[in-house]
This record gives structure tokens, C-alpha cells and sequence, in this order.
């Protein structure tokens, strides 16, 4: 396990119950002293020197050599740097292939402290812009709501970790007893995440609904679209290939237009989704997939031979595949490969 990578002896510290932090004594190997890392809820006066002990002996930005993983809430991640992801390595793939599906919001959920881990930068004639600076400063306050709500949300998971594990509610707790008790294989931790990206919209305006640049509706060839059908949920694309993340839904359009009543037009105008000349793709980050999945049923398509669900963690998640390793889809009509923590799929003949 990850955390079991860490140099470092953690045995006398715990989760705190009130922020979810972890704090205590913290001893290395091969060194003789002892160091505390503490909480916001733990500060003790007569252990400053003690603290500052810890950020000078590991060259430290701040009093914290290790905290949990903010995404699942079940591994131990190294802290103390500016530049410390907040995640351990499954999920800082995954929240990456997340923010990955709106590259015209950079760091929609925050990976690390910093704005430059956030693809926030600011630099070179656009420092003097007095426009671009203003844009900046408001986007790098935004990150810091961002990422003290993330805060809120690994608060939420550990809470719910160590009470299904059988700790009590109240009470901190020893951060050895809770690393051993916590399942940390990879599906209990995508469990943890699928509810991420909601907890987020939840609170902030969804990514599509700032200003980004929305990719307009272009005609495919032969299949002019009226402009009533054109909406920033719908978007043509000439290549060949389409990128798939999370769940995907797949569609031939020309089922569509033989078994579908109103045709491809018909199905963009009320679901949207990303299309070519042969096939119609919509992602899902959840499980909400099923009343467009029983729309098509009811009009006739079958599953399989007209459309089909891609999973793109079925047979492990993406980012642990080499890119272009092919996709073991079993659709006759449908090939696909992985590519930087996502699948890439086309039709063919």
C-alpha cells in the first residue's frame, strides 16, 4: 500500500475528531528526536519549537510531514510543500482525468496549494496587463474556495470511513489502527470518488457554465443540423476518433436515423452529447445513464448490435495502462485504446 512507502514511524499519531487532520509525535528512521505535527485543533504553546524543528529538519513550507489523501480519505500522503499534491497516486489520476473533460477550466477540483499545479500562471507582457492580472487574482481566489471546500469534502469521507469501520463518532482516534482497518484497494476508492465531482457542482456553478470557450456545432457531411438544434451540449467533431471518460454511451448514428424516432437530430436535441459522421458518444460521471438507455430500447435499438455502455475502468483504471494499448472492447463494430487516462474509441467497418 502507498502509505506503507512513507519513511516515517507514525505509530503515536491520530486522526483528529473535530478536522479530520492527522497530528502527534512523528519519528524517522535512524533519527533519535522527536517531532509533532499538529492540527488547527491540537496547537499547543510549548510545542512551537518543536514545530519548527519539523519544517526545518524536512525543509518544510509548513508544519505538516503527512496528512490523508483528500480525494479518498484512506491513504497517507507526504505534506509540508507548496508544491504536495493533496492526493495519493489513484486518486490524483483520477481527479486529473476528471478536470481533464473541461481543459477550458483549469483546476476545476484543486490537485495541490499551488496555482501553477492548477494550470493557473501568470507571466511575461500578460503580468503588466492590468485586465489579465484582475483575471488572474479572481481565478486564483476562486482556487481557494475550491480547495477549502475540498478540505470540507476529506473531512466528510474519513468521518464516514472510521464510523464503517466501527470506530465511534466521537473521540480522535490512532491514524495506525485506522490505516489498518480502512479497506485501500482501488474500487473502495473509486467508490469514495464518484461523488466528488457532484459535491463540487453543488456548490460551485458547473465548469460548461463559465466563461470557457464552448466548441460550436459544426455540420457533419451530408447531415446539416438546423440551428434550432444547435446548443452548447451538442458538438461535432470530423475526426474519426472520440474520447471516452467514466461511463460512456455509444450509439451508431445510423441506427439512430433508421430506429430512432426523429433521428440523430431528434436524439442530440434532447440528450446533446459528442459526435462524428459514424457514432454518437454522451459521458456520464455516475450512474444516470438509464432513461437514455430505455429511450433507445423503446424505439427499437439494441444493445450491442446499435449501441453499447463503455466503462473505461472495466479492466483497470486507464492512467494504469500504456497509452495506445487497445481497449479489449468485444463490439464488432467498435474498436478503442487507452490514452492518458481515458479511452479512445472509432468505428469501423
Amino acid at each position: 500500500m502507498e502509505s506503507e512507502t512513507i519513511e516515517l514511524i507514525y505509530n503515536d499519531m491520530k486522526i483528529c475528531a473535530v478536522c479530520g487532520e492527522v497530528f502527534g509525535r512523528i519519528r524517522f528512521p535512524g533519527e533519535p528526536k522527536i517531532f509533532y505535527q499538529p492540527c488547527p485543533c491540537s496547537w499547543i504553546a510549548d510545542e512551537r519549537t518543536i514545530k519548527n524543528d519539523l519544517v526545518e529538519y524536512l525543509n518544510l513550507d509548513f508544519s505538516q510531514a503527512v496528512t490523508l489523501c483528500y480525494g479518498c480519505g484512506r491513504e497517507l500522503v507526504q505534506s509540508g510543500s507548496k508544491w504536495s499534491p493533496f492526493f495519493c497516486e489513484y486518486c490524483l489520476g483520477y481527479i486529473r482525468g476528471s478536470n481533464a473533460t473541461d481543459p477550458g477550466f483549469p483546476g476545476w477540483i484543486p490537485v495541490g496549494r499551488h496555482s501553477m499545479m492548477n494550470g493557473l500562471s501568470l507571466g511575461g507582457p500578460d503580468a503588466q496587463d492590468k485586465e489579465k492580472v484582475e483575471q488572474f487574482c479572481q481565478a486564483v481566489n476562486s482556487l481557494q474556495e475550491r480547495i477549502e471546500h475540498l478540505g470540507c469534502w476529506r473531512r466528510l469521507v474519513v468521518s464516514k470511513a472510521r464510523e464503517e469501520v466501527g470506530f465511534p463518532k466521537e473521540g480522535d482516534i490512532k491514524l495506525a489502527d485506522y490505516l489498518e482497518a480502512v479497506p485501500r484497494d482501488k474500487w473502495s476508492k473509486l467508490m469514495t470518488l464518484r461523488p466528488l465531482w457532484r459535491f463540487f457542482t453543488d456548490k460551485f456553478c458547473p465548469p460548461s457554465d463559465e466563461e470557457v470557450n464552448v466548441p460550436s456545432v459544426m455540420a457533419p457531411a451530408g447531415q446539416p443540423l438546423d440551428a434550432e438544434v444547435e446548443d452548447e451540449r451538442i458538438q461535432y467533431t470530423p475526426e474519426k476518433e472520440i474520447r471516452c471518460v467514466f461511463y460512456t454511451l455509444i450509439v451508431r448514428n445510423q441506427a439512430l436515423e433508421e430506429k430512432y424516432r426523429g433521428g440523430l437530430r431528434g436524439f442530440l436535441k434532447k440528450y446533446g452529447g459528442v459526435y462524428n459522421d459514424e457514432i454518437l458518444t454522451i459521458c456520464y460521471m455516475a450512474w444516470e445513464f438509464d432513461a437514455d438507455i430505455a429511450d433507445l430500447e423503446a424505439n427499437g435499438l439494441e444493445g450491442r448490435k446499435d449501441f453499447v455502455l463503455l466503462i473505461d475502468d472495466q479492466f483497470g483504471v486507464p492512467w494504469e495502462h500504456d497509452d495506445f494499448e487497445p481497449y479489449p472492447i468485444e463490439i464488432p463494430w467498435l474498436r478503442g485504446y487507452y490514452h492518458k487516462g481515458g479511452v479512445v474509441v472509432f468505428m469501423v467497418s
